[in-house]
Parts: C-alpha cells; structure tokens; sequence
C-alpha cells in the first residue's frame, strides 16, 4: 500500500476553471492536485476535467447524502449532517474491529478491500458514508460506481473504465477520454464499487477478473468492493478481506431513536430493546434493514415473530396497513388501486417478485417495470387495475419500491426473494414447483437460489422437501448403503477437504482451532440435482452450521488434521499453524494405513455430524413414504 502524502492545498489554481463549488466547502487536495498534473504531464487546460469532477462531486454529493428507507418512508433523510440517520458500524479483519469514521483506518490495512456482509447489513449505506466523507475530506476523488450496471454493456467488452466514465455521465458531467486515462496514474481516486452480488451470475467472474486488471493497471488508486458473503471468487487474490460487524445493542438503539421522532411508542420500543428485545431476537435486531422492519412491525403489532417467514409476512402487513399520520407513529397512505384487497396486492407484488427474481432483475426503468407489471396484471386477471396506479402504490403506499436515480429498484432484495417464495408456495402446483426446483438445483450456481430455498422451506417444509429434494435425496441414501462405507460416503459427496483454522469466539475471546469443512463441487460429468438436493437439506433443513457447532472443536479430530497433514507433506506442524487435508490425498497416500486412514475419517465424519444427518434425511424419507402409504387405505382420514 502507498502512503498518504500530505498534499499541498492547491486549490487556487481551480479558479479559473470554475471548480469552486466543492472547494468553497473543503480543502479538496486530491482533487486540485489531479487537475494541476493533468495540465502539466499532458500539456492539456485543466478547465474540462476540472469542471466534469466538480459538477459529478457536487451533484453526487446532494443525491448520496439524501436516503430513503423502509422506516423513514417517502421522507428523504441525510447520512450526513443535521438529522442524519447514519450509524458509524465497524468491519472485522482477522479479530480486530477497524473504524469506519474515515476512509483512511480502512486504507491503512490495504489499498484493496473487498467488504463481504449480509443482505441489509449496511454496506451501501457505509458506501455512501466513505464516498460523502472522503470528499469532505479532500484526500481523495471519490467515485461510487453500482456494479450491476455493468450487466449493461456486453459481455465480450466488459470495460472497468467504461462503467466508470458511464456513472460519472450519469450525473450530467462528461469525462475527457485522455485527460481520464491519464489522472488514474496519479493514485488520487477512492473507487467505491458496491455490490458485486448484484452482477448477473452470467457476468460475475468476467466482471472480478476485469476489476482485478483494473486495479494491477493503476495499483496506487484505493478500490473497495462490497458483495454478499461467497459471491466473489479467488481472481480478486489481491482483495483483502474484512466483514461489516452486526449492530451492537447500543447501535442498534441509536438507530431506532433516529427512525421516527421520540414519543411514546418509540421511546417503549427502544426501552425495550435494550432490555429484552435484542437479546431475545438478536438474528433481526444486529441487522440494519431487519432492525427496521422490526420496528414497524412493534409498532403494528406489539410483538415480533420468532421464525424468519412469519417475520416478513407481519413486516409486509406492517407497511401495507401503515396509516393516520406521523404524530401518531404511522404514516399518512392512500392506495390508488383501490379495487383489490390486501390478499389480491400482496399476490401481484408476489407474482411481480417471482418473475423478475428468476431472471435476475434488480432494477428497472420506469418503462420496463411497468411492462412486467402490466403483464403480472394479466396473469393474475386483476384488469381493473393499471400498472402505474400499481407502481405508484409501490413507491408511496409499501414503500418496496424506489427510486434511485432515473431507475427503480426494490427497496431491499431480501423481499423480492421473500416473495418469490410466497408466489411458488401459494400459486404452483406440485408438478410446476417439482420442474422448478429440480431445475434450479440441476444447476451450478444454487447458491444464488440459498435465501429462497430456506423462506420455502420455512412456508411449507414438507412440500419444499417432496418437490425439491426427495429424488436427489433417495439416490444419495442408495449410493451410500450400496457403498463400503455410508458415512464416509456421504462425507465425501458434501466435502472435499477439511482445515484447521482459528476462528475468535465472543463468549470467551480466544483465539480456538476448530475443523472447517470445504463443501465439494459435483464433478464435471455428474448431475448437479442429487448433490445440491443433498447441499440444500444439510445447510438449510438439517441447520448443518449449528449442528456441528461444538464438534468441529474437537480435539482428537483436529490432531488427526495436523498428524495427516504433517505425515503427506513430511514436514512439521507449528503449535499455532492452519493446515488442511485433502481427502483424495489421504486416500493416495502411501505413508497412511488402513486402520489409520479409518480413524482419520471415523473423526472426520464424527466431526461434520455425518451419522445424525443421515438419520434425520431417513426419517424424512421413511415419514413421507408413510403417509404415502396411508392413502391407500380405506380409513386413510384417521392419519390425516
């Protein structure tokens, strides 16, 4: 990583191209320094270049420092400045918590971050925050770039420098091509580019591989990328790592005293999160965007559900039937599509999630959302209705859709993918649903589907399990019990590889060794569908994670780790040293007996919970087959 150099105030030399909006506030060096060289490396007048970043930074600044979200409604609130609704969170890297009040804490750890955190954590709001900081700072020419609008170009001609320019444009100022090209080597820009995990599957590794060229041409230029956890892959080698941090019980309390103004309902939700309520619904209350929810839905309801499901359907209800007015805590709401009820709303809003989740569509404008509105209208036979009395009741009525810019997206993804699911589980037939999932799953990128698959199976788990994943289900159970081994089998048919690493543990805070397992990929030639059937029961219906919790801290497990590894590369393990295994080396390897391979794998599946995993996907087969069974018996309704 460059050093910061202090830069001399070089702002004078602005005048005469006009860039006095953003220095009239701040003490913009990095800026006025970029203008100043690119005049005398290029023999060019500054006045362009000068006159495009002040008109960017300036307009930039006024659209990023005004935020609307699920709570506050229809009123745009600063992230910065007088009644702002920012909360500073920070981001973890190995164990320590790095502040996030300016950009440089985050820079002094790397030229190159890559923020990886959960739908709704904050990332694009922390992203607002640096980019408003940075240029009240004047270190730095900070760029915000939306990397989904890459999905825009084609895929053959991705360009980094391209998408760049473009977000610029998008702010009514145009960047000189040369003059551009030639201030990326002076190492003065902060590109902000926010969330990867809204590239199109089809462009994400293009786009990681062009981001990763893009930073080796210009390494002295400071790049932060933010994505949902596993959606980046290793062609960002020189990213480093960190993770936004929950919200605290304090943080979360400041954030809910912003929200609306103090009164009574307010101040007893508050009280009561710090007293019980966070503690008692941590999973929602350290999230941003579930934080809100929470709070809408206290305020309806006067409770907050315990399953994930039930929780989006009471928060949804909670802003559809917001009503009265602010003073009272609610808003003031009229719905323009006043021929159908809640239920007929709530099923088109499903239908329109539905159909742009399984293409990938995010944002929108306003011509294409009101086309695929207008065909969710036909399909639900709802003609009474219009798609933009519809749209409208979307952005100002439920508020899950807004505007950004000259485009609209959803609110927060996590409800498009929530209604989705509602849309599977309440308009699909089983052989419609069958098709569906099995396609997914037959797939190599279930990932994507993880969020939906786990807010199916919470809807209806006995059907999520019949029309997803029983065929792929039974065929692993049969490989198995035909196999020398079933445990070891099924071990093998989720993981590749098992480490020892050191993972900081709150409750005691030590650093402890524990077994990470790295879940295998099905082979190039193999069906996809049995082993992502088997991946999607273990991490989502089996809960895999919190089942293993204590044994990957095993012991004996993990000096099996540490003895294989050290007889395979014939050399010592240090007391404190990550290593990792290879199940196909230990299979290879001739320095390992029988008796002594078998006790490695004996602890391994010990480890991972295979044998209790394999019981509860019998038992699910075996109760299903059951009932089955009691159709055909003639007083079948006593098992009903």
């Amino acid at each position: 990583m460059s050093s910061n150099q202090a830069i001399p105030n070089l702002y004078a030399v602005g005048a005469e191209s006009g860039v006095k909006k953003i220095g009239e506030t701040v003490s913009n060096r990095a800026l006025n320094f970029v203008i100043d060289s690119v005049k005398k490396g290029i023999n060019k007048r500054k006045i362009e270049i000068g006159t495009a970043f002040d008109l960017y930074l300036t307009n930039a600044y006024k659209r990023y420092n005004h935020v609307k979200t699920l709570a506050t409604g229809s009123e745009p609130r600063a992230v910065i400045g007088k009644d702002n609704i920012y909360v500073k969170v920070g981001l973890d890297h190995d164990g320590e918590e790095i502040d996030t009040s300016t950009v440089r804490n985050l820079l002094r750890v790397s030229n190159n971050i890559i923020i990886s955190g959960t739908g709704g954590i904050g990332k694009s709001m922390l992203m607002r925050y640096l980019f408003l900081q940075t240029v009240n700072e004047g270190e730095y020419i900070p760029v915000l770039v939306e990397l989904r609008k890459i999905s825009e170009q084609k895929q053959d001609k991705l360009s980094i420098e391209q998408l760049i320019k473009d977000c610029i444009k998008s702010f009514g100022a145009a960047l000189p091509n040369e003059e551009f090209e030639y201030s990326l080597e002076l190492g003065k820009y902060l590109f902000l580019f926010d969330g990867f995990d809204e590239v199109k599957a089809l462009y994400s590794t293009d786009t990681a591989k062009k981001i990763q060229e893009f930073c080796g041409r210009y390494p002295e230029n400071a790049c932060i990328i933010t994505t949902r956890p596993t959606e980046c892959d290793l062609t960002l080698e020189t990213f480093t790592p960190m993770s936004s941090k929950p919200l605290t019980k304090e943080q979360a309390v400041e954030l809910t005293s912003k929200l609306w103004k103090p009164d009574e309902k307010t101040e007893a939700f508050s009280a009561q999160l710090r007293d019980s309520l966070y503690q008692k619904h941590k999973s929602f209350a350290k999230n941003p965007l579930l934080l809100s929810m929470m709070f809408l839905t206290f305020m309806r309801y006067g409770d907050i559900p315990d399953y994930l499901a039930e929780f989006y359907e009471k928060a949804y209800s909670a802003l559809y039937n917001l009503h009265d007015n602010r003073d009272k805590g609610y808003f003031k709401r009229d719905f323009c599509c006043k021929d159908i009820d809640e239920a007929q709303f709530k099923l088109l809003f499903a239908c329109f999630c539905f159909h742009t989740y399984f293409k990938e569509n995010y944002e929108f404008s306003e011509k294409q959302i009101l086309k695929i509105i207008d065909t969710c209208i036909q399909k639900r036979n709802l003609t009474s209705i219009t798609a933009e009395d519809f749209l409208a009741d979307l952005q100002n009525a439920v508020c899950l859709i807004v505007k950004d810019g000259l485009m609209l997206r959803f609110a927060h993804r996590s409800f498009q993918t929530y209604f989705a699911a509602v849309y599977t589980s309440e308009v699909l037939t089983d052989v419609q649903q069958a098709r569906l999932l099995t396609e997914k799953l037959n797939t190599n990128i279930h990932e994507h589907f993880n969020n939906y698959f786990q807010l199916l199976f919470l809807i209806e788990p006995e059907r999520f399990f019949q029309n997803a994943l029983e065929k792929g289900l039974r065929k692993i159970i049969s490989c198995a019990d035909s196999s020398d081994s079933p445990e070891e089998y099924v071990l093998k048919e989720l993981f590749f590889a098992s480490a020892v690493l050191y993972k900081r543990y709150v409750s005691d805070g030590a650093d402890k060794p524990i077994i990470e397992f790295y879940q295998r990929m099905p082979d190039a030639y193999e069906s996809f569908y049995s082993h992502n059937a088997l991946i999607v029961f273990t991490m989502i219906c089996f809960d895999w994670k919190r089942a293993t919790r204590d044994g990957r801290i095993d012991p004996d497990a993990i000096n099996l780790i540490r003895y294989y590894y050290s007889a395979i590369r014939e050399r010592p393990v240090s007391e404190n040293q990550e290593v990792g295994v290879f199940f196909e080396s230990v299979d290879r390897s001739n320095k390992i007996t029988d008796d002594e391979r078998k006790a490695f794998y004996d602890s391994q599946i010990k480890a991972a919970k295979i044998p209790e995993l394999m019981e509860q996907i019998r038992k699910s087969l075996d109760d299903l087959d059951k009932k089955r069974a009691a159709l055909k018996e003639d007083d079948f309704i006593d098992s009903l």
